[in-house]
């Protein structure tokens, strides 16, 4: 019966569990352990995020660096004759 009460506040406080938090539940943990995952879950992907936000622009940056010399400006002016 105490694992259905943790699990109802749980329900209540977070309005959502996933497989592992509700197996945090069963084995003995509280809604304080889950929000503790929570929020360390949340800095790696963040972390994650930010790094590939970074590379994304690197790769960005290098490729129209490659194609500056290659692809003619539109608005330069002409070259004299």
């Amino acid at each position: 019966m105490d694992v259905l009460h943790r699990m109802a506040q749980a329900l209540l406080e977070l309005e959502t569990l996933d497989g592992f938090e509700v197996d945090r539940i069963i084995k003995g943990g509280s809604v304080e352990d889950i929000k503790l995952d929570r929020d360390s879950r949340g800095k790696g992907l963040k972390a994650e995020l930010d790094l590939a936000a970074k590379e994304t622009k690197e790769k960005e940056d290098r490729e129209a660096a490659e194609l500056e010399g290659m692809t003619p400006n539109p608005f330069s002016k002409p070259a004299p004759a």
